[in-house]
């Protein structure tokens, strides 16, 4: 099994790949290209790659981009042989905020959230998921899982030490925690917080709104979560 790890903090620290797995967003975020010179300034690209939670490129996969509310803003994109993406999102007041859509073939759809409001181009890179996977980590986990559900995998910038709960939501899920203890990062059933992946996952979600809340506070963002998708989260 791969490690899982989604994302790098906003400020430039040490790299955050744990036994070999890509970063989220592995040259940082706002490191992307804005519209270029002589383009629209109105646009900003969100570029990066889409592979398999095991690191395989996926091609010709579907990848758009809606905002908060739900309305798609960028026209669809198709990946290229080697899963690379480039969106162009038009502005809202100067920024864009909301959320990455991948759909192909027997993956799961994924949306992958913004953590706020970017102003500047994005590199930022997207996983997709097969039910089978998620099985997997299920088994790693200890948890029993129903059909007709949604997962949510959050990922906490502070790193370790917090524990997750959902909040306005339909069901509290079956939370566990990731951890390295053989030496691939996987969720672990007697896990009690976050380790320095700062990674969660939640499980048998019903369809409906859920706003997660962490140990010290909790999110000021919704997320929709639907049957059989995977949702993103960058808390």
């Amino acid at each position: 099994m791969r490690a899982l790890v989604l994302i790098v903090p906003l400020v430039a620290t040490a790299c955050s790949s744990v036994l070999g797995f890509d970063d989220f967003a592995d040259t940082g975020r706002g490191s992307g290209t804005d519209a270029g010179s002589g383009s629209d300034d109105s646009v900003l690209h969100v570029q990066g790659t889409l592979t398999s939670w095991t690191g395989v490129a996926i091609s010709e996969a579907g990848v758009d981009f809606a905002d908060r509310d739900g309305h798609q803003i960028a026209a669809q994109v198709s990946t290229d042989a080697t899963g690379a993406f480039d969106v162009a999102v038009t502005k809202t007041n100067g920024a864009i905020d909301g959320y990455l859509h991948f759909t192909s073939g027997s993956y799961l759809d994924c949306y992958l959230h913004l953590p706020g409001p970017q102003t500047t181009g994005l590199q930022i890179n997207g996983y997709l998921f097969t039910a089978g996977d998620l099985q997997g980590f299920a088994i790693d986990g200890g948890v029993t899982t129903q059909g007709n559900t949604g997962t949510l995998l959050a990922q906490f910038a502070e790193g370790p030490g917090l524990t997750l709960k959902l909040s306005d939501g339909p069901s509290a899920g079956d939370i566990r925690y990731f951890s390295d203890t053989t030496g691939s990062v996987a969720p672990i059933a007697m896990q009690p917080a976050t380790d320095s992946s700062g990674l969660a996952i939640a499980f048998n979600l019903q369809d409906g709104v859920y706003v997660p809340d962490k140990t010290g506070g909790s999110s000021t963002r919704s997320y929709v979560v639907a049957p059989n998708t995977v949702v993103i989260t960058l808390e």
